[in-house]
């Protein structure tokens, strides 16, 4: 979230507390406690308010206010059930609701987030979405492998030929066009776990099943595209977020629990000859002292703890 003292990172999950951070600081700034773990947040394209999907029966999704972390509304959605993605459009009217059932159901955000329709054709949960730079057309990603698109406003499904020629306001789907290309470097499609391209369109930044983080050149769409290659976390890679001017990448992990923050140094031949960028992972120094306490909490000691 791009703030005018800097960017915000917010996270959430299975621990019950939604968290914001400072990315140049590398510092908590504020907690939430919720009810129950989280599944997903999405930010609104001004950064004035937060979507929240609850952990759940029901699938509870509510809008937050940004500056007190304090619901505003809850959204009346058409079905219960999970919820596994959440998405604004780019010109803040629509907020896209990927579910655990294969269905995106789309609320009018400007409008009280009044439920606008439910695109349905999927087999699997929806694990990613992204939307045209016009708010228009919406691209999903499950976890069966497919890849759809939809008409917003209609909430018709697209054949793939219509949607060739979308520019995309962001590309988080790791199956698509523009990153068919990593997948020559997995055995399987499942290995491939997130994507996410960077503000400025010239960086692709890939997570896998094993943890590694890659970085290839935008868009990746050649089998023998070159690569720099990171190893980072002990067991998927959850998510992926560009912090800001695209100066740092954020990655995290699904079994670790770890949220790592890596420096965007510049161009790096990857095999191949083909220049993709360099990260440098933050000196473990640079963490912030609050970090440092609640990690040695959680191990069972306290901030004056001694080493056993």
């Amino acid at each position: 979230l791009p703030q005018a003292g800097g960017s915000l990172v917010v996270s959430v999950g299975a621990d019950k507390t939604l968290r914001v951070w400072s990315a140049e600081r590398r510092c908590m700034l504020g907690m939430r406690l919720l009810a129950e773990g989280a599944t997903a947040v999405a930010p609104s394209p001004d950064g004035t308010a937060l979507a929240l999907a609850l952990a759940d029966a029901p699938g509870t999704v509510v809008v937050m206010d940004m500056a007190s972390l304090s619901d505003e509304l809850a959204l009346s959605r058409p079905a219960q059930g999970g919820v596994s993605a959440l998405a604004f459009s780019p010109s803040g009217q629509w907020l896209a609701v990927g579910t655990d059932r294969g269905t995106v159901e789309i609320f009018a955000a400007l409008d009280g987030c009044r439920p606008h329709g439910v695109c349905s054709a999927l087999d699997g949960a929806v694990t990613c979405m992204d939307w045209s730079v016009d708010s228009g057309t919406l691209q999903v990603n499950t976890d069966a492998f497919e890849l759809a698109f939809w008409d917003a406003r209609t909430c018709e499904q697209l054949p793939a030929s219509q949607a060739r020629r979308v520019a995309w306001s962001t590309w988080t789907c790791a199956l698509g066009w523009a990153s068919k290309g990593a997948f020559a470097r997995v055995d399987q499609p499942a290995q491939l776990t997130r994507a996410c391209r960077s503000h400025d369109a010239t960086t692709l930044a890939v997570g896998d099943a094993f943890g590694g983080v890659s970085l290839f050149a935008y868009p990746c769409t050649s089998f023998v595209a070159g690569a720099a290659v990171y190893e980072a976390h002990a067991g998927p890679v959850a998510g992926l977020a560009w912090v800001g001017n695209d100066g740092a990448l954020l990655s995290a992990g699904a079994d670790d629990g770890c949220v790592m923050q890596w420096r965007h140094e510049g161009p790096t031949a990857g095999p191949g000859g083909v220049v993709a960028p360099g990260l440098a992972q933050l000196d473990p120094e640079d963490l912030d002292s609050e970090v440092e306490e609640e990690m040695e909490s959680a191990r069972g000691g306290g901030p004056g703890a001694g080493a056993a």
